[in-house]
C-alpha cells in the first residue's frame, strides 16, 4: 500500500513548482516536555526519529509556549498572537472571526489545508481549525471511554492525503494526544522502559488528578515510574514518526516540505510539589520542543536565542515566499539563523488564567523571561518569584528578595502585556460528551 501512496505522490511532486517549499506539516505533539527529547539532551532513547529531523534541519534550544495547556497554546501557535490577542482562554471560547488561523491565511494564498486533530475542542467550531478544507478527527478514547493511541491512524491517514493531492500546494496540521495521560503504552515500549514496579499509580489521569489535588501522596518511586510510562509514550510516537518521515523521503516529499514538530506544552513530575498541567508556569511545562527541516532551512543548526510559539506563523510565512500577516506578535526566527543574526532577544510571556470547569487552584500567573532571569508574578496575591535560569535551570532558588530592581523591571513587563486590549473572543456552548472528556482528561471536576 506504502508503494502505491509513493508512486502516486511521485507523479505529483514532477507538477509542482521548483525554487520554493511544495508544503508545510505542523505536527504538534501534545503535552511534550524539551528535556524528554534526546536532541535536547536526555538521555533515554525515546526520540531517534525526532533527533534525526533536528540534525537535517534546526532544532531551537530555547522555546516556550504561551500558556501551560492546550487551547491557548494552540491558538497562538496557529495565529502568531498571544492570549490577549486571540482571547481563548477558556474552553468555552471562540477564536474571533476577525482573527485569521494558519489554514485560514495560507487557504488564501492557494494552499488546500487539512487538520488531524485528537480533541473536539480543536474542531472548527473553536474557530482553530475553522476554514480548513478537511478536517479529520481520530477520537483520544474508544469503547467504554478507554484512552486510545491514535498516531498510527492520523498518520495512515496524512499519508493517504498526501498521495491523493494535486499540484497544489499543501498545508497539513497534526495534533497528536498520544503523549498525553492516560499513559498507557503498548507491551513492547512498557517493556522497553518501565522498571519493575508494584506501586499504585497507574499513569492514569484519574489517579494523577488524585495526587495534584492532594488525595493521594506520590513516593519517589510512583513518579519514577509515571516517569518510565511517559518516556515509554514518547517513544512509542516517535517510531510512528519515523515512518511517516521514512514516506516523505521515499516520496521525494521531503526535498519539497516544511516540517515542523512542537509542542503545546509539557508536564509536570513533581518538581515543584505538582503532577499534570494547566496551574504553573515552571519551565517543565512551559519549555516546549521546536524542530524546523526542509527547504531554505540549514542543516544541524541549533538557535540559543529564546523563541516563542507565536513565531511559528511568521516564520512559515517567510519559508514559503509569502507576505507577512498584518499586526503578529510573533516573528520571523529564519533571522535567526542569517548573517546577521535576527534581532535582540525579546522579552517572553506566558499566562496560565483559571477556567470555568475547574474547581481546585483559581490562580492566575504570568511570566516574563528576558535573558536569563524569568518572573513569576501571582496576579491576586501579588506574589514575585524571581529565577536565574543560568545559574538555577530548576527554578529551586527564589531571588526577588536580593534583587527587587530585576524584580521591578519585569514586573513593567507584566503590567504592559496585561495593559494590551483583549480580544473578544466569542463563547460557544459545550456539549455533555465535550465536558466528559474534559473530566476524563484531568482539565474539569
Amino acid at each position: 500500500m506504502r508503494l502505491v501512496l509513493a508512486l502516486g505522490v511521485l507523479l505529483a511532486l514532477a507538477c509542482a513548482p521548483a525554487g520554493r517549499p511544495r508544503g508545510v506539516i505542523l505536527i504538534s505533539i501534545d503535552t511534550l516536555r524539551a528535556d524528554h527529547l534526546g536532541c535536547y539532551g536526555y538521555e533515554r532513547p525515546t526520540t531517534p526519529a525526532l533527533d534525526r529531523l533536528a540534525a537535517e534541519g534546526v532544532r531551537f534550544a530555547r522555546a516556550t509556549a504561551p500558556s501551560p495547556w492546550t487551547i491557548p497554546s494552540h491558538a497562538s501557535m496557529l495565529t502568531g498572537l498571544l492570549p490577549p490577542g486571540h482571547g481563548m482562554l477558556d474552553f468555552d471560547r471562540q477564536l474571533p472571526p476577525e482573527v485569521r488561523n494558519l489554514g485560514e491565511i495560507l487557504k488564501g494564498h492557494g494552499f488546500e489545508s487539512a487538520a488531524f486533530i485528537n480533541i473536539n475542542y480543536l474542531l472548527p467550531a473553536s474557530g482553530l481549525t475553522r476554514g480548513f478544507d478537511r478536517v479529520v478527527y481520530h477520537p483520544t478514547r474508544g469503547e467504554g471511554g478507554v484512552q486510545t493511541r491514535s498516531a498510527p491512524r492520523a498518520v495512515a491517514t496524512v499519508e493517504e492525503a498526501l498521495a491523493r493531492s494535486d499540484e497544489r500546494p499543501f498545508f497539513w496540521f497534526v495534533h497528536t494526544f498520544d503523549v498525553h495521560t492516560d499513559y498507557r503504552p503498548d507491551a513492547a515500549h512498557r517493556e522497553a522502559f518501565v522498571r519493575p514496579y508494584d506501586g499504585g499509580l497507574d499513569g492514569s489521569t484519574k489517579t494523577l488528578n488524585r495526587v495534584r489535588q492532594g488525595e493521594l501522596a506520590a513516593s519517589a518511586e510512583d513518579i519514577a515510574h509515571a516517569r518510565d510510562l511517559y518516556d515509554a509514550g514518547i517513544r512509542q510516537l516517535d517510531d510512528v514518526l519515523g515512518g511517516l518521515f521514512a514516506f516523505l523521503e521515499e516520496t521525494g516529499l521531503a526535498d519539497e516540505t516544511l516540517v515542523v514538530v512542537t509542542s503545546d506544552h509539557g508536564e509536570e513530575f513533581l518538581e515543584h510539589g505538582s503532577v499534570l498541567h494547566g496551574r504553573t508556569l515552571y519551565d517543565e511545562v512551559i519549555r516546549v520542543p521546536l524542530l524546523i527541516r526542509g527547504p531554505g532551512v540549514p542543516r544541524g543548526r541549533v538557535v540559543e536565542q529564546p523563541v516563542q510559539l507565536v513565531d511559528v506563523v511568521p516564520t512559515l510565512l517567510a519559508l514559503l515566499g509569502l507576505p507577512p500577516a498584518p499586526d503578529l506578535d510573533g516573528r520571523d526566527l529564519s533571522r535567526l539563523w542569517s548573517a546577521g543574526g535576527g534581532p535582540a532577544p525579546e522579552a517572553v510571556v506566558a499566562e496560565a488564567a483559571p477556567w470555568k470547569l475547574w474547581t481546585g487552584s483559581r490562580a492566575h500567573f504570568v511570566s516574563v523571561t528576558l535573558g536569563d532571569h524569568k518572573l513569576i508574578h501571582e496576579l491576586e496575591s501579588g506574589e514575585s518569584r524571581l529565577f536565574d535560569l543560568a545559574r538555577d535551570p530548576g527554578e529551586r532558588h527564589d531571588l526577588a528578595a536580593e534583587q527587587p530592581e530585576r524584580v521591578a523591571e519585569l514586573l513593567a513587563e507584566v503590567e504592559a502585556y496585561r495593559a494590551r486590549e483583549r480580544a473578544a473572543a466569542g463563547e460557544r456552548p459545550l456539549s455533555e460528551e465535550q465536558i466528559e472528556q474534559l473530566r476524563a482528561l484531568g482539565y474539569a471536576q
